[in-house]
């Protein structure tokens, strides 16, 4: 960068400042380590903390040891709650829609089924033995038996998303700190607001508890993506503008944390195919760009639990996929029954195993549906590559052959009533 020497020495130095507090504004920052330190100050909170980890290892262990392992076919289906303490309600048609979009973001990522995963075919030369996970979860926005006493607007039937009421009684304002709600006690809890410290992105805690109404708390410029809505000042910023921000933090709700844990080589997060790293990562790093603390791997910077720009992260790990789902089998009780609409007809899940494959894969679904199903698998560029249909059956299981298809990934589709539509991500290699 080159400067007139000419201009004041006084206006040199406030160029510089300015433009140092506008380069740290753009810089990703996380609350949740600080949270989480001063949760576990608690004794009380520290005991329900501990106990409920004992469960998620034990869950982890069973998953990990498993000869064969593919997952439960039907996925977990997560009842989820958004919550706009400053918006308007002349703007809820807006809200809702926005909140569907970041839900629909959270699918995708926790499937991989994201638009830009296929970046991962390039970038997974850099790292040799790791495999991007796919979760088989099912994020949905609750729409029966709403809590009572909340928003006097929520609609039965309709999404619970509230407007204007005061989550957890900090005024739309949140201090870096848990912050729950006992109303809404069984859901994942999404508040979008404003937070005390203007530095931070967002926060959860590592390991979020759903039975007292825990929240993932989100800046109002890091939610979906999009133009938002603008009446209600909950408006995607760049370069966090395509919701991985809350990707990252349901992340640590479902007991995933940082990479760099610690800070240090000697702590990491606990999880093998995570390569343990010192820093956090910013900006947009080119992938093999920097290295971990093994000298024979590389920063994993794509990784959602890291600290890119949106446009910039796409993946997690297996492991990190194990992780969550772990927990999510521990915590599983806790959600609140009777809140999600069910299809009385359709695909009732999908599991697809070995993932990566070789070309040939094991296909499995369940369905209580009556008409055909089809499946269908294209490329990203939306080529269709393969298509069949089968009779309806409660279990079916089906083997595929793709031998001659070119490495890479993959979409399958599995459509069958009512125009339902199921899509895994399948990984050539």
């Amino acid at each position: 960068m080159n400067l007139d020497t000419s201009l004041p020495l006084k206006f040199i130095v406030v160029y510089f400042i300015s433009f140092s507090s506008l380069c740290w504004a753009q810089q990703r920052r996380c609350g949740s380590d600080e949270l989480m330190a001063n949760m576990l100050r608690s004794p009380e909170y520290s005991k329900m903390h501990n106990a409920r980890q004992a469960q998620f290892k034990s869950n982890l262990e069973k998953r990990t040891t498993k000869t064969t392992q593919f997952g439960e076919i039907a996925p977990i289906r997560i009842p989820v709650a958004v919550h706009f303490p400053n918006g308007l309600e002349s703007d809820r048609s807006c809200l809702e829609a926005l909140a569907q979009n970041q839900i629909d973001i959270l699918n995708a990522d926790y499937t991989a089924t994201n638009s830009d995963f296929n970046l991962w075919i390039a970038a997974s030369s850099f790292y040799p033995g790791i495999n991007p996970g796919d979760a088989n979860v099912q994020f949905k926005i609750a729409s029966l038996n709403h809590p009572a006493n909340t928003d006097a607007d929520l609609v039965e039937g309709e999404p619970a998303v509230t407007i204007g009421y005061d989550f957890g009684g900090h005024g739309g304002t949140f201090p870096s700190m848990i912050v729950s709600d006992i109303k809404w006690a069984g859901y994942i809890n999404i508040v979008i607001g404003n937070l005390s410290d203007d530095e931070l992105l967002g926060f959860s805690p590592v390991g979020g508890r759903v039975q007292s109404g825990g929240a993932v708390v989100m800046r109002h410029d890091v939610f979906g993506s999009g133009t938002g809505c603008v009446d209600s000042n909950t408006i995607p910023a760049s370069p966090f503008h395509l919701g991985r921000t809350v990707t990252h933090e349901v992340g640590h709700f479902l007991n995933l944390a940082h990479p760099f844990k610690g800070f240090s080589c000697t702590s990491d997060d606990g999880i093998v195919d995570t390569p343990n790293i010192k820093v956090d990562h910013t900006n947009c790093p080119s992938p093999g760009s920097f290295d971990a603390c093994d000298p024979n791997e590389n920063a994993l910077t794509m990784n959602y639990m890291d600290y890119a720009n949106d446009a910039c992260m796409y993946m997690f790990t297996q492991g990190q996929i194990s992780v969550a789902e772990a927990y999510l089998a521990a915590i599983e009780s806790d959600f609140k029954s009777g809140v999600l609409s069910i299809r009385s007809q359709g695909i009732e899940g999908v599991s697809i195993f070995p993932n990566p494959n070789k070309g040939s894969f094991n296909l499995k679904f369940q369905t209580n549906a009556t008409t055909d199903f089809e499946v269908r698998v294209f490329d990203l560029r939306g080529r269709n590559i393969y298509n069949n249909t089968f009779e309806p059956s409660r279990n079916l299981n089906q083997t595929i052959h793709l031998e001659n298809t070119q490495a890479g990934v993959y979409l399958m589709t599995v459509s069958g009533d009512g125009g339902q539509q199921m899509t895994k991500r399948i990984l050539i290699n």
